[in-house]
């Protein structure tokens, strides 16, 4: 049976639509409100949060299996804006040199979605191009619990997880070449490899990240 979900903060807020109005104009802002209200009115059912946790248990996996001779993969947690701990996924070529390998943060889609294993041929063609790749589970993920799952802030705290990552990458792994902008990557550039690797412009100073 649908159930309301207690935790669930709407989009629609005064400040997302103040923003939408100033970015995009006032019918862009109303609509954001109109579709906003008809997905208040709908009732949505409660997450089961154990069976989120069994599927990216799988989705790890698979995502390790698919690794081996390609790249090394290691699954960290870093702490972001608010002292929340960010999962993400890090994928290194088999050989490094230190500070030789540009870096490339890989942003996935939906925001209630995760690192899906459809990346898999993606990523690996990036890692065999020499890049260093971290992949954020930003707040809103899912698969990871309640809290990360509670903490969507629906376009802003989500940036920072994003940017925060970045400086995990260049402060904890000595491959990365720091000389190099960060470039990020997402479900937007699927065609990247035909053009110049993603874009650029993520790293921001003063901005900091505890690994762990």
């Amino acid at each position: 049976m649908a159930a309301t979900d207690p935790g669930r903060r709407h989009p629609a807020s005064f400040a997302t639509a103040r923003r939408t109005w100033l970015r995009a104009g006032p019918a862009a802002a109303l609509l954001l409100v109109f579709a906003a209200a008809l997905q208040a009115a709908q009732p949505v059912r409660t997450p089961d949060f154990d069976q989120m946790l069994r599927d990216q248990a799988v989705t790890d996996r698979r995502w390790r299996e698919a690794s081996v001779g390609f790249m090394r993969i290691e699954k960290i947690t870093y702490r972001s804006r608010g002292d929340l701990e960010v999962p993400a996924y890090v994928f290194q070529p088999l050989e490094t040199a230190p500070r030789n390998h540009p870096a490339l943060v890989w942003v996935h889609e939906n925001i209630r979605g995760h690192l899906y294993e459809h990346y898999i041929p993606y990523i690996r063609e990036a890692v065999t191009r020499g890049y260093v790749v971290i992949a954020p589970e930003y707040r809103g993920s899912i698969g990871y619990g309640r809290e990360l799952y509670e903490a969507i802030d629906y376009g802003g705290a989500e940036i920072d997880d994003v940017v925060v990552a970045v400086d995990v990458l260049t402060s904890k792994y000595t491959a990365v070449d720091r000389r190099r902008e960060t470039r990020s990557c997402s479900a937007a550039w699927r065609r990247w490899f035909r053009s110049p690797i993603c874009s650029t412009g993520l790293r921001r100073k003063g901005s900091s990240g505890s690994v762990s």
